[in-house]
């Protein structure tokens, strides 16, 4: 059973990824580089981003949708992988 804390923890990145993609969203300009204020997303996100031009999404709705839900999983993954590293010291 996974832990209340790491559930906490997943829900805390998620939302706050979330919120700086709201930041980023609500300020961003109506020039032809506004695609530019989305690159310290793009950095955080870094393993997903990828996949973002690879599958040639929508910019807003990738950050919107897909950041949020790989930092949920972020600190699941590392905690299965310490888990795992444990049981096998064992």
């Amino acid at each position: 059973m996974m832990p209340r804390k790491v559930l906490i923890v997943s829900a805390t990145l998620a939302s706050l990824r979330f919120l700086a993609f709201y930041v980023i969203y609500a300020n961003q300009s109506h020039d032809a580089q506004w695609q530019l204020a989305y690159i310290p997303i793009w950095a955080v996100d870094f393993p997903i981003s990828i996949a973002y031009s690879v599958c040639r999404l929508p910019i807003p709705l990738a950050e919107a949708a897909i950041g949020p839900i790989w930092w949920f999983f972020v600190p699941i993954i590392i905690w299965r992988l310490f888990l795992r590293r444990k049981s096998q010291n064992k």
